[in-house]
C-alpha cells in the first residue's frame, strides 16, 4: 500500500503534468497547494479576472465538450440575450395561463449552466522550478473564502511577503450542483515569497479568457436560435 508520502508526491507529479499539457492547473479531490501570484496587468491591479460565462448555449457540443460557451455580455456592461432567454422561457405559459414545462425546464437548464468564474495565475506548491499556470475557480463558495482569508491573514498575494493557500476538494453526494467541494485555508504567513525568479516574465495574461469566449449581441441570439457557428 502506498504511503501518504508517495500519494502526496504521485499528486503533485499529476498537478504539473496537468498544467504544462494545458496551461490550467485542474482542481479534484484532495489538497492542492498554491502560491497565488500578483496582477499580469502590473502593480495595484487586481490579481484576478471575474468572468460571467454561460455554457451549453448553442446547438453545437462537438465543438466544445461544454458546448457552446460564451462570455454574459454583462461583463462588457450589456444587458445579456442569454439571461433573457432563460426568464421569457421560465415565464411561458399556454393559452389557460398554466406554465409550459418543457420550456420552464429550458429556462432553469440555461440558468444553471451560468457559473461565475474566477481566474487568478498560481504556481503550485511555490516550486522555483515549477510552471505558473491559470486556476479557475467559482466565485461561490470558493473566491469568497479567498477574500475572507485576505481580511484576517493578509494579502497572500504579496509577491514578499504572501503566503500559500491549501485548496482541500472533498467528495459531495453525486446529483447535487457540485460533486466536488472545496475549502480554502492559509498554509502560512509571511515566509513564502514567490520561489520561481521568473514569475514576472512569465505570468499568462488572463484578459485572453474573456476574448476566447466573446461573441456578439447578434451572434449569442442566433445561437440561442438553434443557428450553428464555427468556433472563433
Amino acid at each position: 500500500m502506498a504511503s501518504k508520502e508517495m500519494l502526496e508526491r504521485m499528486q503533485r507529479f499529476q498537478e504539473r503534468m496537468s498544467a504544462k499539457r494545458s496551461g490550467f492547473m485542474s482542481l479534484g479531490v484532495g489538497q492542492h497547494i498554491i502560491r497565488v501570484l500578483p496582477s499580469w496587468r502590473g502593480d495595484d491591479e487586481d490579481w484576478y479576472l471575474y468572468l460571467p460565462t454561460h455554457y451549453r448555449v448553442g446547438p453545437t457540443p462537438e465543438i466544445d465538450k461544454t458546448g457552446t460557451v460564451v462570455t454574459c455580455l454583462q461583463f462588457f456592461g450589456e444587458k445579456c440575450p442569454v439571461e433573457q432567454y432563460a426568464r421569457k422561457l421560465l415565464n411561458s405559459v399556454d393559452e389557460h395561463g398554466e406554465p409550459i414545462e418543457k420550456d420552464v425546464a429550458k429556462g432553469q437548464a440555461f440558468l444553471k449552466n451560468s457559473q461565475d468564474k474566477v481566474i487568478m495565475n498560481v504556481l503550485p506548491n511555490n516550486d522555483a522550478h515549477g510552471t505558473i499556470c491559470s486556476l479557475s475557480v467559482k466565485y461561490k463558495p470558493t473566491f469568497i473564502e479567498m477574500q475572507q482569508l485576505m481580511l484576517t491573514s493578509g494579502d497572500f498575494f504579496d509577491p514578499d511577503e504572501g503566503y500559500q493557500l491549501c485548496i482541500t476538494g472533498t467528495p459531495a453526494e453525486r446529483g447535487t450542483y457540485r460533486w466536488v467541494e472545496y475549502k480554502v485555508t492559509a498554509v502560512g504567513r509571511g515566509t513564502d515569497k514567490i520561489a520561481k525568479a521568473s514569475w514576472r516574465e512569465e505570468l499568462p495574461n488572463l484578459d485572453m479568457f474573456a476574448e476566447k469566449c466573446h461573441r456578439s449581441r447578434e451572434e449569442i441570439i442566433a445561437l440561442l436560435q438553434g443557428k450553428k457557428q464555427e468556433k472563433v
